[in-house]
């Protein structure tokens, strides 16, 4: 499976998952979580407007720029749709994972309304 970074956000969110990117399967549901965790980010403050991923194409750059301070949000998309679609079965991983979550939207929207 390849791990060379990428800027794809479907690609390396499914790398961080686990899954190849070249594996299509998985798509269609991963796209509707990262969608999902993309819209929370914007109602705390993250973009000018909502924004969407509908494949590979869809990329950090164009959702984030090439601004670093907001770079955790790429951390609080694979969890987000970690949680969801692979939650740990260990419940004390699974609530270290939802504190890590509230710090980073936290953190996150401290930032945001910073850069406004």
């Amino acid at each position: 499976m390849p791990t060379k970074p990428t800027d794809s956000i479907l690609s390396s969110t499914k790398i961080l998952l686990g899954v190849d990117p070249e594996y299509k399967a998985f798509d269609l549901e991963l796209v509707m979580l990262i969608n999902s965790a993309l819209f929370s980010l914007y109602q705390i403050g993250v973009g000018e407007e909502p924004y969407t991923v509908a494949d590979e194409s869809n990329t950090w750059t164009d959702f984030l720029g090439v601004d670093t301070r907001l770079d955790v949000v790429k951390a609080l998309i694979y969890k987000k749709v970690r949680l969801t679609w692979d939650p740990p079965s260990v419940g004390f991983v699974l609530e270290a994972i939802k504190a890590s979550i509230a710090e980073d939207e936290w953190r996150i929207n401290i930032e945001a309304e910073r850069s406004r």
